[in-house]
């Protein structure tokens, strides 16, 4: 009623081999986003509050799994860690969004589908255990549950004008909340 010794190990290769398989599952969304902020630094020079913009769509050779070619994608990450809390400042218009942390893990809604309703309106990040000032209007606050996000938005075509859902979107602003009062602009690089 013993397993073999062969069996034993056959057992364990298995073990070993679900494990390994459930921690790529478990892992993939963390990968996902540090792999796509990784690339966007080393193939365009894309930093944390920089946005990287399809303007001019996504094509074949896009390497975006679930995107498609009729809208305008921006982009950036944050690092609650190193900056304390971020703004995300949406401008009104046909604009949906979404700030995920790493896990993917929305935490909200931004744009149309947002608690903004598409009127734009200020969103205000912070850090797990944050102590510090947070006000008590102006802002949507949500409380993150770790430090790293993804932050995209997609620019809506109004009445077929691309340049118009582009210079929209170009009107999205992310930046630290210690900037608040004179945020640096955010920077566009197209990809």
């Amino acid at each position: 009623g013993f397993p073999t010794e062969d069996t034993k190990h056959k057992i364990f290769d298995e073990v070993d081999y679900q494990r390994a398989v459930q921690a790529f599952m478990w892992a993939y969304p963390a990968v996902s986003f540090e792999a796509m902020r990784v690339g966007l630094k080393r193939d365009l020079g894309v930093d944390y509050y920089d946005m990287a913009i399809a303007d001019d769509y996504l094509n074949p050779k896009s390497l975006w799994l679930t995107a498609n070619d009729t809208t305008i994608y921006a982009v950036t990450n944050v690092d609650l860690g190193k900056s304390g809390p971020v703004v995300v400042d949406m401008p009104p218009g046909a604009i949906v969004g979404i700030i995920e942390d790493y896990w993917q893990r929305s935490i909200s809604d931004i744009g149309l589908p947002g608690p903004d309703g598409g009127k734009g309106g200020k969103f205000l990040i912070l850090p797990p255990g944050y102590k510090g000032e947070v006000p008590k209007s102006g802002y949507f606050v949500l409380q993150g549950t770790m430090n790293d996000y993804n932050i995209m938005v997609r620019g809506i075509l109004v009445n077929n004008d691309q340049e118009g859902a582009v210079q929209n979107t170009k009107r999205v602003k992310v930046y630290p909340y210690s900037e608040r009062s004179n945020p640096r602009p955010n920077r566009f690089v197209s990809m």
